[in-house]
């Protein structure tokens, strides 16, 4: 006995075909059968679906246990930089995305143990070998006893707010470099006309952390030209400039 199964369709419907073969009466006599199972409702639902999945910006992947993917929309292609879904599907790429194994046993062992990860950042390798810094949201599926079958997730590409946010932490360390550098004594008023901020050289001067952060900057003016300080305090926070205030 053989069997096969195909989709054929008929005036807008969609079937999927069964055919099955047996012996007949005699020898010489087969017997084929078709059995014909109306699909139209269920193609078009996996149509929508399919259109769904393709057209999230971000990328969605289905994988194994051990990060081999099962199904990827077009923007996980395009991420990590392959030509189709074919060609990422083709073999098991999870390798060449891991730029260190450590990183992809550490995925292995978080998904196994917790079962999903929130806001999990993760460093891949797209297929020129570029890196690309990624934010994701994944969730284990599990059979009947609990092993984990299957990973769904939910991929954004932050390589870029990544590499902005590098370049302000350099811009941030030079500034700070700058300020502790200078001889001049250098504090920081929020709108509350609350100290938020000294430089180096307001320690060196003999002040302590726990008297300026946080505190009235006037608190430390004398008493007689206290007035004055607070008048200039409010200029500026009108947005006008103090020159040389004694």
């Amino acid at each position: 006995q053989s069997r096969e199964e195909y989709i054929a369709t008929a005036e807008g419907r969609t079937f999927l075909v069964s055919t099955s073969r047996t012996p007949g009466a005699v020898e010489e006599e087969t017997r084929t059968i078709h059995v014909l199972k109306d699909i139209t409702d269920r193609r078009e639902a996996e149509r929508r679906y399919r259109e769904l999945f393709d057209s999230i910006q971000e990328g969605l992947f289905f994988a194994t246990p051990d990060g081999q993917f099962l199904d990827v929309n077009d923007a996980m292609v395009r991420m990590l930089g392959y030509d189709s879904r074919e060609e990422l599907l083709r073999a098991d790429v999870s390798p060449h995305l891991y730029p260190t194994p450590a990183a992809k046993e550490r995925f292995v062992r978080a998904i196994t143990e917790r079962g999903a990860l929130r806001n999990y950042e993760e460093t891949l390798r797209r297929k020129d070998g570029s890196l690309l810094h990624t934010m994701q949201n994944i969730s284990a599926v599990r059979d009947a006893q609990g092993r984990v079958v299957q990973t769904r997730g939910l991929m954004l590409d932050v390589t870029e707010q990544k590499m902005f946010q590098s370049q302000l932490q350099r811009e941030r360390d030079f500034n700070q470099k700058i300020l502790n550098t200078t001889q001049s004594m250098i504090l920081v008023l929020d709108t509350a006309g609350l100290i938020s901020y000294v430089n180096r050289r307001c320690y060196e001067a003999g002040y302590k952390e726990e008297e300026l952060i946080g505190h009235r900057m006037e608190n430390w003016v004398e008493a007689s030209q206290r007035l004055d300080f607070e008048a200039a305090l409010q200029t500026t926070a009108l947005g006008e400039q103090v020159e040389n205030l004694e």
